[in-house]
């Protein structure tokens, strides 16, 4: 499979996509799901649906959207990601990133909320590290870009 295929082409719809987990505190668990409870409440008559909010111990950090419309496509994709994590754990200097969440935003952003499919919040590296997470996000990005064989050695 070329792996470029995996995100040019037209004849489908994103299927998977690459990340990075987050870890976070309990406490700002907590507040995610208050929000998310809140939300729900307090926006009934908007028809926001649960599924829109994503586990806080799912969230993550998403790097790049994939096409895998078969299992041929998506064991080459998944065997290119065993071979690149050495490489993108040597881009983050094997440390944390640590992020700021800045607000959320429905996306698509169609205007109204019963029009979204999911949450995001925005984000903002603080302390350093900005440049380790782009050399990482950037290695997946080439490697998908070029192909399974020639990025990873």
């Amino acid at each position: 499979m070329s792996t470029s295929q995996a995100i040019k082409s037209k004849n489908v719809g994103y299927t998977h996509f690459v990340s990075l987990p987050l870890t976070l505190p309990d406490e700002m668990v907590t507040k995610l799901n208050n929000f998310k409870n809140s939300a729900l409440q307090t926006n009934k008559g908007l028809g926001i649906d649960k599924s829109i909010f994503i586990k806080p111990n799912t969230l993550h950090l998403t790097v790049q959207m994939l096409k895998l419309w078969n299992t041929d496509r998506i064991e080459a994709a998944a065997d290119v990601l065993r071979r690149v994590s050495p490489k993108v754990m040597d881009a983050l200097e094997r440390r944390p990133v640590y992020i700021r969440l800045k607000g959320l935003e429905c996306m698509p952003d169609r205007g109204t909320p019963p029009k979204a499919y999911v949450v995001h919040a925005p984000l903002e590296v603080i302390g350093g590290g900005i440049d380790r997470l782009k050399r990482a996000c950037r290695i997946h990005n080439i490697c998908f870009s070029r192909g399974d064989n020639r990025c990873v050695h």
